[in-house]
């Protein structure tokens, strides 16, 4: 009677152990499941494979491993926080690139508006979507600029073809003046404040006096809320 009863003790034993088991093999796949819906949202979301694509499949690789889990709640709660920081990220980033873009058309526009020539926008690293917008200018007297306009930082731009002076500073210190280059930049400035609501700073260089003022100071418009500045290279 007594073995009787153990071996039916044993077999329930085992019986609740199958279904135990049975019920996390289900509920490990039901979290695997519902990490590939939001994987497959995911790579729907054209602004999130364009900056996350690899984070993504990153994701969609942990579907198989919370498929086999003993533990797929807490992977899935990290999964689907990893998901929300993916987009977050992303739609960052694609108003940052906006904004570049934006700023990028202003700048040809404005100087195409103040005569220049002006190729368009060309990628600095081709197909990375936060790489720096590259433009060249040319007026008919053989003055070239070049801008560099990243995703965010400092418009950066190299002058070729205008004056420029040096001299010795108190203290030996070397002072190099662009005048025109400066008043042609600064005029830009000022056309994209007013034409593009981009509000520019004062342009600068290494080796720039700042106590010294442009010769024609009195023709520069004035520039406020300045959000973004230049750096003039020669």
């Amino acid at each position: 009677m007594e073995s009787a009863e153990a071996l039916l003790s044993h077999q329930r034993e085992i019986a609740q152990a199958r279904a135990a088991l049975e019920h996390r093999r289900v509920h490990a796949e039901q979290a695997a499941a519902e990490l590939h819906a939001m994987v497959m949202g995911l790579r729907a979301d054209a602004t999130v494979v364009r900056w996350h694509a690899a984070a993504v499949e990153e994701l969609a690789a942990q579907c198989a491993v919370i498929a086999h889990s003993e533990e797929p709640d807490v992977l899935l709660a990290q999964a689907q926080t990893r998901c929300a920081a993916v987009v977050e990220e992303a739609n960052k980033a694609e108003i940052k690139a906006r904004q570049r873009d934006y700023i990028t058309r202003g700048i040809a526009r404005s100087l195409q508006g103040m005569g220049f020539v002006v190729t368009p926008p060309a990628e600095e690293h081709p197909g990375h979507p936060a790489t720096a917008r590259l433009l060249h200018a040319a007026s008919a007297t053989g003055k070239e600029i070049a801008v560099s306009v990243p995703i965010e930082g400092s418009v950066w731009y190299e002058v070729n073809g205008f004056p420029r002076s040096t001299e010795t500073a108190v203290g030996g210190a070397t002072i190099v003046a662009c005048d025109e280059a400066e008043q042609v930049l600064t005029e830009m400035h000022a056309l994209l404040g007013e034409e593009f609501e981009v509000h520019a700073g004062e342009v600068t260089w290494q080796g720039k006096d700042p106590k010294r003022k442009l010769r024609r100071a009195d023709a520069l418009p004035d520039s406020v809320d300045r959000d973004r500045q230049g750096a003039l290279h020669e």
